[in-house]
């Protein structure tokens, strides 16, 4: 997606399209960046692009209401291998898409899902499909299988929880924790993981570092103010969702991509922010779409190979299961 400074493009997740393998659905949260101010929720509107080996293009918009809910961001998808058809006869792949919801009551973060199909190469949404879980507040919803999904509580932490659709004694939906996975801390995750999208072959799953520091007082309020590091790296899952392996150091950092950073100011400039919420898998290989803050949005290509050789090269977690058995 072409840099523009006067838009900012946030979290690109990334759809099969359903038709030549190298063509892709990008849903990417697009800000215009008059009005945006420093404190307040900024606002803008999730648009689909079609990325072919010909170029990028524009090709819809993601309309969703909640009276509950005054923005959604974060998307991120799973893709069905499945073709299913219709009674007119008619193909279509379906999507489960993970979000994350802006409670309008006190600008919260909370997770949602929606349910879509993709035909003909253009993504539809299923109606009615849209679930908010207003009780569940965190980010980080992201599609491991048509109804299940990961989920970050919203406290710094190395946990992700594997969830389902729920409802409380009230009947409001509400996530049902299937699983909790516990992640080690390395030098560069140290303050907070967060998922990427879903397990790739293998087990493999992609993950993101953050590391945050003290910057010192600010002058007016007398807090502390902190800057934040991201990264990206490499988990790996057992059949049963236990964490065997991270990397012990980063797959991508904002460093990787020094030499092709434009011009431009981002939004915060006390974050140094690398992240990517989507990515397909063609054969043995892995294609990245990676957001560098606010800047630009790029396309890096992994073997699957390389990735298991970063696991393989990274010291193995002990838990306390493994210390047990071996007692």
């Amino acid at each position: 997606i072409p840099y523009d400074p006067e838009i900012a493009h946030y979290n690109a997740a990334v759809i099969k399209s359903g038709g030549n393998p190298g063509d892709l659905l990008i849903l990417v949260r697009e800000v215009p960046l008059v009005g945006v101010e420093a404190g307040t929720p900024d606002k803008g509107n999730l648009l689909i692009y079609r990325s072919t080996p010909e170029g990028v293009e524009k090709i819809g918009q993601l309309d969703l209401s909640d009276p509950t809910v005054i923005g959604w961001e974060d998307p991120r998808a799973f893709s069905s291998d499945e073709t299913v058809v219709d009674c007119q006869g008619i193909e279509s792949e379906r999507v489960l898409l993970g979000l994350t919801a802006i409670r309008a009551s006190d600008n919260k973060p909370v997770a949602a899902t929606l349910r879509g199909k993709v035909i003909d190469g253009n993504f539809s949404i299923e109606e009615g499909s849209l679930l908010v879980y207003p009780d569940d507040v965190g980010k980080n919803v992201t599609p491991i299988s048509l109804t299940e999904s990961l989920f970050r509580r919203e406290r710094p932490s190395h946990s992700l929880e594997v969830v389902e659709h729920g409802k409380d004694e009230n009947g409001r939906n509400k996530l049902s924790v299937k699983k909790t996975i516990q992640f080690p801390q390395k030098p560069w995750c140290e303050w907070r993981i967060g998922t990427q999208a879903q397990i790739l072959p293998g087990g493999i799953l992609p993950i993101h570092g953050v590391n945050r520091f003290n910057l010192g007082i600010d002058s007016k309020t007398g807090k502390e103010v902190y800057g934040y590091t991201y990264s990206m790296g490499l988990a790996q899952l057992d059949e049963d969702l236990n964490v065997v392996q991270t990397t012990d150091t980063p797959l991508f950092s904002r460093e990787s991509f020094r030499n092709i950073l434009p011009m431009g100011t981002e939004l915060d400039t006390d974050k140094d922010v690398i992240y990517c919420c989507g990515y397909s898998v063609e054969g043995d290989m892995v294609k990245f779409v990676i957001n560098i803050g606010d800047l630009m949005t790029v396309e890096v290509s992994k073997s699957l190979f390389e990735l298991r050789r970063a696991l393989d090269k990274s010291s193995p977690v002990v838990s306390k299961k493994m210390i047990d058995k071996a007692a």
